[in-house]
Order: C-alpha cells, then structure tokens, then sequence
C-alpha cells in the first residue's frame, strides 16, 4: 500500500518547485543552458556512452536542446522517451522521429514510431521538477520514468537548475538514485557511491 503522508508531501513540494521554476527569468534560463550542457559533458559517465536517452524538455525545465546538439556532434546515437496515458510504461524511440505536441506542451514521438529496446542505452538524462542531493528525483507524478529506471537499469543523469535541489525528497520503494544531478552550479551524487561507469553497449 502506498504511503499517503509521503504522496501527499509530494504533491506539495510539486506545487512549490512548480513556483521556483516559474519564478526564474528568461534571461537566466538561456544562459543556464549552455552551461548546464557543457557540465553535463564532463562527466565520467559521458565519456564512452553512445546510445544516450535524453529527454525532451518543456515549459520552464531546463532546456536540453543545446546538450543534444554537443552530444550529437560526439557522434552519439541519441534516443527519446514517448508517454503513453493507456499504458504504464515508458517506450524509447530514435531522436529525428516525427514528433507530437500533447497539450501541456511536451512533444514526443507519434504513436506508432519504431520502438527501441531500452537495454541497449548506455545512459539516461532526465529532467523533473525536483532532485535532491542524494540523487532522487521528483517527477510530475504519473511515474513513467520510475517505473522505467526500476526495470531497466539505465544509469540516470538528473539535469536541473540548483534552485530545483532539495536537501532530501520524500523517496518510496520503486525510487531509484541517479548516478549524479548536474546543475549550473555543481554536481551531485550519492553519498559514499562510486562514479556510475557506461554500460557496454
């Protein structure tokens, strides 16, 4: 059974990230990004992946155009999740894919679109409300990428302002880590983990 103090401790901290995400100017969101993408390709974890996840980000979440170009330039393949609302899980389909707006803005791949094997993926960067410094991630709720990452496996990257860092989310069973959360600031990590190396494609 699910533990409703802790669903409804997340629905609060959606609601206040929400306010801190939409409190940010345009400016800064711009100016974030490069340096959000050029953080990202230092890490560890990016230096032999090849088949790389990344989210499409939308409204005020940082933008991740500008890391696809660089990764693409790398001569990475590169791969985007599609949300389906009739089923629970997530699929992963080839980045340049004829593409959807659903009505919340997001744009995903059309239904239908090829679907690649998620075991193949070296690494997975994803966007969210909210992370802390633990490496947990707080999503918009409809639990798609837990589900995803607890069956998969994919090592996860977060990819976040700082000012969506919690000291500590509330965390239930199915929640898994990311490997780091890269910020315009810093990187974090779990505590006392090793640096998460890609897997072997």
């Amino acid at each position: 059974m699910r533990d409703l103090s802790v669903t409804t401790s997340k629905r609060e901290l959606r609601t206040e990230l929400r306010r801190r995400l939409q409190a940010l100017d345009g400016e800064t969101v711009e100016a974030v990004a490069e340096t959000l993408a050029e953080r990202t390709l230092r890490l560890p974890e990016l230096a032999e992946a090849r088949r790389v996840l990344i989210c499409f980000s939308f409204g005020v979440e940082p933008g991740t155009g500008p890391l696809a170009r660089r990764l693409a330039e790398r001569r990475c393949e590169l791969f985007v999740p599609r949300v389906d609302p009739e089923r629970p899980i997530l699929t992963v389909h080839r980045h340049g894919c004829e593409l959807e707006r659903l009505p919340f803005g997001l744009e995903q791949p059309v239904a239908g679109t090829p679907e690649v094997d998620p075991s193949t993926l070296d690494l997975a960067i994803l966007v969210g409300l909210g992370f802390d410094r633990r490496g947990y991630r707080l999503g918009h709720g409809r639990g798609h990428f837990d589900r995803f990452l607890a069956t998969t496996r994919v090592p996860a990257v977060g990819y976040a302002y700082e000012a969506q860092i919690r000291d500590r989310l509330p965390v239930e069973e199915h929640d898994v880590a990311m490997a780091a959360v890269v910020t315009e600031e810093r990187v974090y990590r779990p505590p006392g983990s090793p640096v998460t190396p890609p897997r072997s494609s």
